[in-house]
C-alpha cells in the first residue's frame, strides 16, 4: 500500500468530498466528486467552497468534478463552483471539472471515476517514440521521469522492472546488445530478488555467444523461481539446461 490517498463520492457522497477538501484539504491527496448536491442547505457548502478558493495560495491536491445532464438547483451550484475554481491561482492545485451531458445522475458515476483517476495519475506514462514505443531518453529519461512523479506523488516511485526490461528487449530487437546488456545488468542490480531479471540478462549474453556468462545466470534465475514459487520456473529450468548441455558439448569438443 502506497501513501498516496484519494477520497471520491457521488450525489451526497460527492457533497462530502468537496466538504472533506474545504475543511480538511491535506486529508487526501486527490478528489473525486460526482454530481456533488451543492445545493443542499440553501448551497450552504458551495458558499464555503467559494470562500476557501478564494483565500488559498498553496494547496498540492487534485481535484475531479462532474455532473450529467442535471438541470435545476444541482446543475446551478455545480456551474457556480466551476466559475469559482475557473478564478483560481493556487499553487500546486490540479483541477477539472466537466458536464456529461449525454449522462444522468446515475450513469454518470463510472464514466466520472474513470476520468476522474485519469486526471489524477494524468502524466504517469513517460514519453515514448510514437514508432516504435521506446522510453525517449532510454534508462536515464525514465528515471528523471519517475523522479518527477515521486516528487509529485510525494513517496518514491522506481522505475517499473518490467519497463526497464522492456527497454532491454527493445535494444536487443535494434541490434544493440551492449547497451540492452548495461539495461538488463541495471535491472538485476535494482531487483536482485527478481528471477525475470537474471533471466533477461542471461538470454542477452546467449544471443551474443556467451554461453558461460548465460549459464550461471540462468542457474540463478531457476533457483530464485523455485524459491519464489514463480510461475515461470519451468522456462527458467529449461534455459539452464539447454545451455548447460550446449556448454558440456563444446567442453568435450576442446
Amino acid at each position: 500500500m502506497q501513501p498516496y490517498r484519494i477520497l471520491a463520492g457521488h450525489s451526497f457522497g460527492g457533497l462530502f468530498a468537496i466538504h472533506a477538501l474545504i475543511t480538511k484539504p491535506t486529508l487526501f491527496n486527490s478528489y473525486v466528486a460526482v454530481s456533488p448536491s451543492l445545493q443542499w442547505e440553501n448551497a450552504e457548502a458551495l458558499a464555503r467552497a467559494e470562500e476557501f478558493l478564494k483565500d488559498q495560495k498553496e494547496l498540492r491536491v487534485t481535484l475531479y468534478a462532474s455532473i450529467g445532464n442535471e438541470p435545476g438547483g444541482i446543475g446551478e451550484s455545480f456551474d457556480k463552483f466551476k466559475e469559482a475554481l475557473s478564478k483560481t491561482n493556487i499553487k500546486g492545485f490540479e483541477w477539472q471539472a466537466e458536464r456529461m451531458d449525454d449522462e444522468d445522475h446515475g450513469s454518470v458515476v463510472l464514466r466520472s471515476h474513470y476520468f476522474g483517476l485519469r486526471k489524477v495519475y494524468e502524466g504517469w506514462q513517460g514519453p515514448r517514440d510514437m514508432k516504435s514505443g521506446a522510453v525517449l531518453g532510454g534508462l536515464k529519461g525514465a528515471d528523471e521521469h519517475y523522479k518527477k512523479l515521486s516528487e509529485r506523488f510525494g513517496y518514491s516511485i522506481p522505475v517499473p522492472e518490467n519497463l526497464i526490461n522492456q527497454m532491454g528487449y527493445q535494444l536487443l530487437g535494434a541490434n544493440q546488445p551492449e547497451d540492452a546488456i548495461a539495461v538488463f545488468k541495471a535491472n538485476v542490480e535494482r531487483y536482485p530478488a527478481s528471477a525475470n531479471v537474471y533471466d533477461s540478462l542471461a538470454e542477452a549474453h546467449e544471443r551474443g555467444g556467451r554461453l558461460d556468462l548465460a549459464e550461471p545466470l540462468y542457474d540463478k534465475a531457476r533457483t530464485l523461481g523455485e524459491q519464489n514459487n514463480d510461475p515461470n520456473t519451468q522456462i527458467y529450468k529449461a534455459n539452464y539446461e539447454r545451455v548447460h548441455a550446449k556448454l558440456k558439448e563444446t567442453t568435450k569438443k576442446q
